[in-house]
């Protein structure tokens, strides 16, 4: 365990509890502590002007392109 929720910055527990909601319990020991502190998350997002209260995050990721598949040509009454 890296840190536990009780030296955690309340920024960063605030992000954590957001982000793992439901889940939060499970993924925190029930408030032990984790190995992964999200203390750059934490940065970036009150960066962006994310508050607790927002509903949701102003931070657009970008999506991954979807591969292009083969084109089927027929020629000659088969495909090939």
């Amino acid at each position: 365990m890296k840190r536990k929720c009780a030296e955690c910055p309340a920024e960063v527990h605030a992000v954590c509890r957001h982000v793992w909601y439901k889940y939060w319990n499970a993924k925190s020991g029930n408030g032990e502590g984790c190995d992964a502190p999200m203390d750059d998350v934490a940065k970036a997002w009150y960066a962006k002007g994310w508050t607790p209260g927002t509903a949701g995050v102003p931070i657009t990721l970008p999506l991954p392109k979807m591969p292009r598949r083969p084109v089927r040509r027929i020629r000659q009454g088969r495909f090939i």
